[in-house]
């Protein structure tokens, strides 16, 4: 399992969603309740053969961070990171820095790195950069610290950069995920 928070970036239908998906299944797969924040809630909430089915998912940000923080130990997704995660939005970034304390594990998604708060950005201890512009980029290297976000200028659907922790970035396929999360 990855340790930390992470951060998903990248222009929309890249594979944002499918990987956090996959994420999810990894956890609930452990034991660990999935938590979602969405403006597409039902999306997150699919039982149908293939689908993905939250433990718990909401439009509501302030409903959602109460949530959180009445339970512990879950895998907190904020999906449409952009839309909710904004440096006048206190309480999410408070599952940036307080999450840890609660035991969570919280992904952050968001279409570009700017608009993401930069506390949230701070906090988070991986990066999964899918297809994104030069000044997305530029802002996710202030936290990120790698010479490889700027590859992401240039991927093909379905990739991104990955920078776990300390370790030096790397390209992979979204799809891959079941190769990588083992070796972390």
């Amino acid at each position: 399992m990855i340790e930390g928070h992470s951060l998903f970036v990248g222009k929309t239908g890249n594979g944002k969603t499918t990987l956090a998906k996959d994420w999810a299944r990894s956890f609930q797969a452990n034991g660990v309740p999935v938590l979602v924040l969405s403006s597409m809630a039902g999306e997150w909430l699919d039982d149908s053969p293939g689908g993905f089915c939250a433990d718990y998912a909401t439009e509501d940000p302030a409903e959602f961070v109460q949530f959180c923080f009445e339970h512990t130990q879950c895998f907190v997704i904020i999906d449409e990171g952009g839309d909710v995660a904004t440096n006048a939005d206190k309480d999410v970034i408070s599952l940036a820095t307080r999450g840890r304390h609660w035991g969570h594990v919280c992904l952050f998604l968001g279409q570009c790195g700017t608009s993401v708060a930069s506390k949230i950005r701070q906090n988070c201890s991986n990066f999964f950069i899918f297809k994104s512009n030069k000044d997305a980029c530029k802002e996710i290297d202030k936290s990120a610290i790698d010479p490889m976000v700027y590859s992401a200028m240039t991927l093909d659907k379905g990739y991104c950069v990955a920078i776990i922790g300390n370790e030096p970035g790397f390209i992979m396929k979204a799809t891959d995920w079941a190769k990588v999360k083992n070796t972390i």
